[in-house]
């Protein structure tokens, strides 16, 4: 059972065909970045939803933690795999990442081209045209590889992100593990819905039948 990450953030880390110069899209430096995204859910409610995503320059790893704290994910670039983590009930899962998402880290995938500049949150970033599986967009990039903005374009709904707030410090190798204590489970082994109920929040029930591992 593949689990999809329905992120504001990684919901427009999409890219595919080579075309253009291609600048960074992973940071090169630590930072923690604060976004604010429209139309990630078919719901059409104009809400921004919100997410925090986390960079570990010396690692490669990201992770995004939904407002909401039902969960947080962390994406391993150099293994390909992306760690679902749910707290509520001490709980994680590893599945190989979304080739959507790992995608945007591939030079030859990504078409970019450089149209402009503008200023986020108080960061200078580039802004560049971009297809994005098919579909046009744009993006601004900082010259480290913070993404600070995407829009794009979407038959059936537009997909708007933006950086809210931009802080680059030391981001503690704890925030890209599994905390210490949680169980793996195999999500394979679930019966169906035991996901969604993971991930409802609410009082923690009893675990569903399946296969967990300390």
């Amino acid at each position: 059972m593949r689990m999809r990450l329905k992120s504001p953030l990684f919901a427009l880390f999409v890219t595919a065909g080579p075309a253009f110069a291609q600048p960074s899209i992973l940071p090169d430096r630590d930072v923690e970045v604060e976004y604010s995204a429209r139309g990630m859910t078919a719901a059409p409610t104009g809400v921004p939803e919100q997410a925090i995503a986390r960079f570990d320059a010396r690692s490669g790893r990201v992770r995004v933690d939904p407002v909401d704290g039902q969960f947080y994910a962390i994406v391993d670039i150099a293994a390909g795999q992306m760690t679902m983590v749910m707290p509520e009930w001490r709980l994680y899962m590893v599945q190989p990442a979304d080739r959507d998402i790992m995608a945007m880290f591939q030079e030859s995938r990504t078409a970019l081209r450089r149209i402009g500049a503008e200023m986020i949150a108080g960061v200078p970033c580039v802004l560049y045209d971009a297809i994005v599986n098919d579909r046009t967009g744009q993006v601004c990039l900082t010259e480290d590889g913070v993404l600070l903005r995407a829009r794009i374009n979407d038959p059936e709904r537009r997909r708007d992100l933006q950086a809210i707030r931009v802080t680059y410090a030391p981001q503690a190798a704890a925030y890209f593990r599994p905390p210490p204590g949680f169980m793996r489970v195999d999500a394979n082994g679930l019966p169906p819905g035991a996901i969604q109920g993971f991930m409802g929040g609410g009082p923690r029930r009893r675990y569903p039948p399946g296969r967990y591992e300390r």
